[in-house]
């Protein structure tokens, strides 16, 4: 009896997880690209608020703005988090196609 159900609990697993692996990468790419964003956003509101008061309110003083990191941090965040959804989007066509072959054959 217990081999059965470790039978069929290893079938479902080589089943689903390559799915399983590319939902994980998708998701982490995507949090990864959202998170770098949510880092440089602001600088650039703080920039176009600037410019407003700049041009529009010349006797107020621009908000204090200390500098960002660097946009090379930046780069390579994105980066990786671009190569986390690449990478998850080949393995879920893998699996895609695998699970096909599967019902087809």
């Amino acid at each position: 009896m217990d081999f059965y159900r470790l039978r069929i609990a290893w079938d479902s697993l080589k089943e689903y997880s390559a799915a399983v692996i590319a939902a994980g990468l998708l998701f982490a790419g995507i949090k990864q690209f959202l998170g770098a964003l949510d880092y440089v956003l602001p600088d650039f509101v703080i920039g176009f608020i600037n410019f407003i008061i700049r041009t529009g309110f010349r006797d107020r003083l621009p908000l204090r703005y200390y500098g960002g990191i660097p946009w090379q941090f930046h780069a390579l965040v994105i980066t990786e988090a671009t190569i986390s959804i690449v990478l998850g989007m080949f393995v879920g066509l893998w699996a895609n196609a695998r699970a096909r072959r599967r019902v087809s054959a």
